[in-house]
């Protein structure tokens, strides 16, 4: 897992990657297909932060939990509070019809039921379904734009 801040415009996060800040800018994932594209923003301090997130759990190439923690203490270590941190859940579709694994929706299981446990209220969400889609959140407006394969261009 790579952890890294944004220190330009944009930053264009891989699957394992994360990335929080307070610098006006984008935060942005491509692709999130069965991934899952987490995005947490504080609108008092502004600051977001953003996980791309490829499987539920922890251990190799389960590093959700790793990750969550990184983007929660990074936002933290700017001055944010847990109750005052929303989520916004992008991703975890089942691309390729793969419904014996069910890998988006485990990401989306497991990552509810952890920032629950961390406090962090999901406030929007645009999750599931068959299609793989491409999300950026605005660091100063916190507006989170999303483009799906159908070219649909929506915010949540």
């Amino acid at each position: 897992m790579q952890t890294n801040n944004l220190h330009h415009n944009r930053y264009t996060l891989n699957t394992g990657e994360t990335a929080v800040s307070r610098a006006p800018g984008e935060i942005v994932c491509y692709g999130l297909g069965s991934c899952l594209g987490v995005f947490l923003y504080d609108k008092f301090e502004k600051v977001g932060a953003a996980a791309h997130i490829m499987l539920p759990g922890d251990g190799e190439w389960h590093e959700s939990d790793e990750m969550l923690q990184a983007i929660i203490a990074g936002m933290i270590n700017l001055g944010c509070h847990p109750l005052i941190i929303r989520a916004r859940l992008v991703g975890g579709a089942n691309i390729m019809n793969l419904s014996a694994y069910q890998i988006g929706h485990r990401n989306i299981v497991y990552v509810k039921k952890e920032l629950k446990k961390k406090g962090i209220i999901v406030n929007a969400e645009d999750i599931g379904g068959e299609e793989s889609r491409t999300a950026r959140l605005d660091i100063e407006s916190g507006i989170l734009s999303i483009n799906n394969s159908n070219k649909d261009f929506y915010s949540i």
